[in-house]
């Protein structure tokens, strides 16, 4: 992201009639690339520890419902994210507004119910499931730190 916002600016500075002509919405805060990137390792990290489970068979993975209460609180998780992308040019940013303080405390509401299942869990499959629990919720409180 900082590196958009590098090009942007350097963009403007070669060609400041360019600023005049446009009329396009503030950007955020140079603070929100650094929340941005930290909610990408997040995903990210998940991401690989989701693909990786099945390389090592003496790694047990969670049961299925972990991983349907997972995938619940990251679909929330994407729901924030697309309502933060649309507060970017929305012309009603109040609503909007609303509407995602209202999925972030939906999406808060679900970790618990994947710590619950957590701790049922035993084994090298506590090991997996702790990482992505305790990712998750990492992830939940970057997206609420706005």
């Amino acid at each position: 992201m900082s590196d958009a916002r590098h090009r942007a600016m350097e963009g403007a500075r070669w060609n400041p009639g360019g600023r005049l002509r446009r009329t396009g919405p503030k950007p955020p805060p140079d603070a929100e690339d650094m929340r941005w990137g930290r909610v990408c390792t997040r995903v990210l990290t998940i991401t690989r520890t989701l693909g990786g489970i099945g390389d090592d068979p003496e790694i047990a993975q969670p049961p299925p419902d972990f991983f349907h209460q997972l995938s619940d609180v990251l679909g929330r998780t994407a729901r924030i994210c697309a309502l933060e992308a649309e507060l970017l040019t929305s012309s009603a940013p109040d609503d909007l507004r609303d509407v995602r303080e209202a999925a972030s405390r939906e999406a808060w509401a679900c970790p618990d119910s994947l710590t619950d299942t957590f701790h049922r869990l035993e084994g090298t499959a506590a090991a997996v499931g702790g990482e992505l629990l305790l990712e998750t919720r990492q992830l939940v409180t970057e997206l609420d730190s706005t």
